[in-house]
């Protein structure tokens, strides 16, 4: 197999370029314009130096990225795994608790829990499935705060509105609340700030508003308070008689290093209510971290500020948004900076000296438990997650040691995909593979493997596909719909009867690029679909926001009276990802 450097290489080069160079044109690649050279340079190096981005963790599981470098420091980004997503902080004491987007999957807004900032681990879900089983949903930056004793989150989904929940802990259960806000409309990111004299306040977008002492109504009017283009996910601090607001601008997908693109800002007033002075640029991108954005700002163990927020991380493009920590210092002036004022920081002294993590992702099933680790079992939300959990979706007692999935419409060609089963990827670079079952009962029945981002439906899968015969196919989405890019007929002799086909499944990611491959025995495996040179290239697409899931799923590209379905023996992932603390 060639060198894998160069296939990363060209797996970043071809997903931003957005081309495939065929084999016999590959040596002409000297011929085309200096910006793919100088893509292949940049990109290159970066990805060749993915080495210096991953570190051991507990030495049992898969290899993944540790922020803590067990010497008092910690290398961003903090998360070990992605999709964190418009984080929101909170500290009640010496806790910490921080809540990111679900975006399009369920259980709905995890809760992370932390004693310094760096070291993350989630403790429960506000919600299990989404409510009233809506066919198009999204949820983007809730809000977690604590009022009167208890935890509250204010969060929007589409077609439901804005809801309020609380928890006597964050553990949970959470209950809803009523509120009195009338239509919101959609304010992405509504939280709460209390001043010092316990005066409350709403911030959204680019508004403050007094509220009700149970902050569950208005008691004052609306007053605008800062300028600025697509302004996303307010954070209000007070510090040495000013008011702080920090916030994006510019979209939280935008790549590149000029200000039109994604950044944070951050404007200042002697009054609440403004007027506020700015926007002063905190945080602009970096050749490393692109598009930061939407994150919140807290007071430290330390007494001094952290701010963790969104950046696109290069060496780890298709994590898309991952979760970043950087300190802010104040100048002789009073404005706060971060690293200089050269985008996101790398590494930076701990806030606290903590002990190192007990939480490692792993993405490894055998499945050979009753219940569904993360729905069913252990803590809501931590290991799997769905895209939709409708009743009679999965089983893990009808076959003993494997996943059952039922068929279901729609199938993986629509957003709103049934049965979709995925987790939050650790890594740009792995495989993964199952061994399948596939029972169909009618056509038009389908299941398999699936690496997906969930914003924007880009896809590669491989599965089996009962229409009019068993088939093993991949599918391919670059923006444009989901397609069939290649089968291959396994079982030669069809019976009269609808077959059962058995089939052993893998996805080779390299950044942008995707390679399947298929087994009858689990020893000998067969590439399906372009290949080497060529690959399976998922361009860059705007609304890259959620990372490419890798999963399981099982569907109907057409709804039908009898459903089938698909067993799945196991799920596992190889990280190809190189262990370094630098």
């Amino acid at each position: 197999m060639p060198d894998r450097r160069f296939k990363r290489i060209f797996a970043i080069l071809s997903g931003f370029l957005n081309f495939e160079l065929p084999a016999k044109n590959r040596h002409k690649l000297k011929r085309h314009t200096l910006a793919a050279w100088w893509l292949v340079l940049v990109f290159g190096l970066l990805t060749i130096g993915v080495a210096g981005i991953c570190r051991e963790g507990d030495p049992g599981k898969t290899r993944i990225h540790i922020a803590d470098n067990g010497d008092g420091t910690f290398t961003n980004p903090v998360m070990p795994n992605a999709h964190w997503s418009d984080p929101c902080l909170l500290r009640v004491k010496d806790d910490f608790y921080c809540m990111t987007s679900s975006a399009e999957t369920c259980p709905l807004m995890q809760v992370l829990h932390s004693r310094d900032l760096v070291n993350w681990d989630v403790v429960g879900s506000v919600l299990r499935r989404w409510p009233d089983d809506l066919p198009s949903v999204m949820n983007w930056s809730p809000r977690i705060s604590y009022l009167n004793g208890r935890y509250r989150v204010m969060f929007h989904i589409t077609e439901w509105g804005f809801r309020v929940m609380e928890a006597e802990k964050p553990e949970g259960p959470w209950h809803y609340v009523q509120h009195h806000f009338g239509k919101m409309d959609t304010q992405w990111g509504a939280n709460v700030f209390t001043d010092d004299d316990g005066a409350l306040y709403m911030i959204a977008t680019n508004w403050i508003q007094r509220l009700a002492p149970d902050a569950l109504s208005f008691a004052g009017e609306r007053i605008p308070a800062v300028q600025g283009h697509v302004l996303e996910n307010p954070s209000l601090i007070k510090k040495d008689g000013y008011y702080y607001w920090f916030e994006s601008q510019n979209g939280t997908c935008t790549l590149g290093n000029q200000p039109d693109k994604g950044r944070v800002d951050v404007w200042r007033s002697r009054n609440v209510t403004g007027p506020y002075e700015g926007p002063h640029e905190l945080i602009r991108a970096n050749d490393r971290f692109q598009s930061p954005n939407t994150g919140t700002v807290v007071l430290g163990p330390d007494h001094r500020w952290w701010i963790a927020y969104n950046e696109y991380d290069m060496l780890r493009f298709t994590m898309c948004r991952q979760m970043h920590l950087d300190l802010l210092e104040w100048d002789e002036n009073g404005w706060p900076s971060v690293n200089k004022g050269n985008g996101p920081g790398l590494k930076y002294r701990k806030p606290i000296d903590t002990e190192r993590p007990t939480w490692f992702p792993d993405l490894n099933d055998e499945f050979d438990q009753p219940e569904l680790e993360g729905v069913t079992t252990g803590i809501l939300g931590r290991k799997w997650l769905f895209k939709r959990e409708l009743p009679g979706a999965w089983s893990l007692r009808e076959h003993p040691g494997w996943l059952r999935l039922t068929t279901m419409y729609p199938a993986i060609q629509e957003m709103n995909c049934a049965n979709l089963i995925c987790q939050r990827p650790t890594s740009a670079y792995y495989s993964i593979s199952t061994h399948l079952i596939f029972h169909p009962r009618q056509r038009w029945q389908q299941a398999g493997i699936i690496v997906r981002e969930l914003n924007t439906t880009n896809t590669i899968a491989i599965g089996l596909d009962f229409d009019p015969i068993m088939r093993l196919k991949v599918w391919q989405n670059n923006g444009a719909g989901l397609k069939e890019i290649a089968a291959k007929n396994l079982f030669s002799k069809q019976p009269d009867t609808i077959p059962e086909g058995e089939v052993y499944l893998k996805i080779d990611m390299e950044g942008m690029v995707a390679q399947c491959s298929f087994s009858m025995d689990n020893v000998t495996w067969t590439r399906l679909g372009p290949g080497w040179p060529a690959f399976n290239v998922i361009p860059w697409q705007d609304g890259y926001f959620t990372a490419f899931h890798p999963g399981l799923f099982s569907g109907e590209t057409v709804e039908t009276p009898s459903a089938g379905y698909a067993d799945f023996d196991y799920f596992h992932m190889e990280n190809y990802e190189r262990l370094s603390t630098q």
